[in-house]
């Protein structure tokens, strides 16, 4: 199976970033060659004969990170990757639900707490997926699966398809599958004091956080934990101890200071601080906020103690970087703009910028020759690290299809405490692939690369104006510095 290639340099930028989740793109185009699976095998997700059930959509699983997967579309992902891979496996573990031949439910965990046939089988969710389809599929998933966040997304229906527990008995259950791998959401293994409290962000409250957190293998738990949001909801938990994360969204953080931050009063507590002119403003909810109007200079916002630069020991050296430095943006915001296309990219290589790739393609139909689009439906963000591996990916898939002058932005995961703890976790390079539609419905797709050499000298890195594919970037983007700093974190 075909897809697309980028050379960048002495580097090769293969778009086929497949995971468990979604994978971003396939491109087919008239120039695109398939060496991906590097003369081994390709996978299939039958070991033998034809699968039962291609048409059959795989419950809360998509691998274009919306929209809905079918066991043919996982079949034909499954091609693109070698048969050893660990891929491979992960897409093989839905065989027996798509009917592939000689495979037999595993029975590792269940749909119904106590393992009953839903009363209300024949029951269509707003998934699309009946009551019958949810337990049918569990009845194959192995033990990994079943602590995961889509077998969670699967049991949270138990309740309305005619299981015989209540919703928070549901939560429960999953949390304790796992609790003897110490995943704690409190740093103190206690549970959180309001645990009422709704999270915003996390769609629940602090309770059925708490559960969540439980719930998780060493794996998940690693990666659940490091990111900003975790502190935040532990803080907003009122958890012993906790303290907010870096705000992502941050205005002038060279100069956000601990000493700054100890002329506001103690007893004004907040996730974000915000200054002008050495004055506080006031606080701002995590992640932040630009100032703007509010102060047009010497602004500094997203400002607290997990960022601040300590100019208060006698022994730091007075905040300033004092070992490699790297330099990446932390925060963009697109326009999109359909009367461009690529090639060209107008974004200027030099001192910033090392590289651009960029280029236009029919998705999944070769056939297609309109390539302007009238619609997008979905964006996928990846940004690879210093060693160029894919360190993050985000879907970003509107309501309703963006339209021409629509805009959208993005907070890189540099911004997230916890990701960036080596100076290779740092962003060399941007990706995005944008899923359009044609007038006539076809679907199509913009793929472009950014590469940052990460000089610290050369900033900004993108300007107002600049373009690559259907996107201008209209804002500034702020830094994000990674060097051998001294940070205070207080109470």
């Amino acid at each position: 199976m075909p897809f697309m290639q980028f050379i960048l340099g002495n580097f090769h930028f293969q778009i086929v970033y497949l995971t468990a989740l979604f994978a971003c793109t396939t491109i087919k185009s008239s120039f695109a060659q398939n060496d991906n699976l590097q003369g081994k095998e390709p996978c299939s997700l039958c070991h033998h004969g034809e699968m039962g059930y291609p048409d059959a959509t795989i419950p809360y699983y998509s691998l274009t990170g919306s929209g809905s997967t079918t066991c043919s579309d996982l079949d034909f992902a499954a091609s693109l990757v070698a048969g050893d891979s660990t891929l491979c496996e992960k897409y093989q573990a839905n065989a027996g639900y798509c009917g592939c031949p000689e495979i037999e439910p595993l029975n590792q965990c269940s749909f119904c707490p106590k393992g009953e046939v839903p009363s209300r089988s024949t029951l269509v969710l707003p998934s699309g997926d009946t009551c019958e389809d949810l337990y049918t599929y569990v009845s194959f998933l192995d033990d990994d699966q079943c602590t995961s966040l889509q077998y969670r997304s699967i049991v949270n229906n138990a309740y309305d398809c005619g299981c015989e527990i209540s919703m928070s008995e549901v939560l429960r259950a999953f949390s304790t599958r796992q609790n003897t791998n110490g995943c704690t959401f409190c740093q103190d293994g206690s549970s959180p004091p309001e645990d009422e409290k709704f999270l915003p962000l996390a769609d629940m409250t602090c309770g059925d956080y708490d559960a969540f957190i439980k719930g998780l293998d060493p794996e998940q738990c690693e990666i659940q934990t490091s990111r900003g949001t975790f502190d935040l909801f532990a803080y907003q938990c009122n958890c012993p101890g906790a303290a907010p994360p870096v705000c992502p969204i941050q205005e002038n953080p060279d100069l956000c200071t601990v000493s700054l931050l100890n002329s506001v009063d103690r007893n004004e507590l907040c996730e974000c601080y915000s200054f002008c002119d050495g004055d506080f403003l006031g606080c701002d909810s995590y992640p932040g906020g630009f100032l703007g109007d509010k102060c047009p200079q010497n602004g500094i916002s997203g400002c607290n103690y997990a960022s601040a630069i300590d100019d208060v020991d006698d022994d730091d050296s007075g905040g300033e970087p004092t070992g490699p430095c790297y330099c990446a943006p932390n925060a963009y915001e697109f326009t999109l703009d359909f009367s461009l296309t690529c090639p060209p990219v107008n974004i200027t290589l030099g001192d910033a910028v090392a590289a651009t790739s960029c280029m236009v393609s029919p998705f999944r139909n070769p056939e297609v020759t309109d390539l302007v689009p009238v619609s997008v439906s979905s964006i996928d963000v990846l940004e690879l690290n210093q060693n160029l591996q894919v360190n993050f990916q985000e879907n970003i898939s509107p309501k309703e299809p963006y339209l021409d002058g629509d805009t959208f932005s993005y907070i890189s995961y540099a911004a997230i405490p916890g990701e960036t703890v080596k100076p290779e976790d740092v962003p060399r390079a941007i990706q995005l692939n944008i899923l359009g539609v044609n007038a006539a419905g076809e679907e199509i797709i913009n793929v472009y690369i950014i590469t940052f050499t990460n000089s610290c000298g050369a900033y900004p890195v993108l300007y107002e104006g600049q373009f690559a594919g259907w996107t201008r970037f209209v804002s500034k983007q702020f830094a994000i510095f990674l060097a051998s700093r001294i940070f205070k974190s207080t109470n």
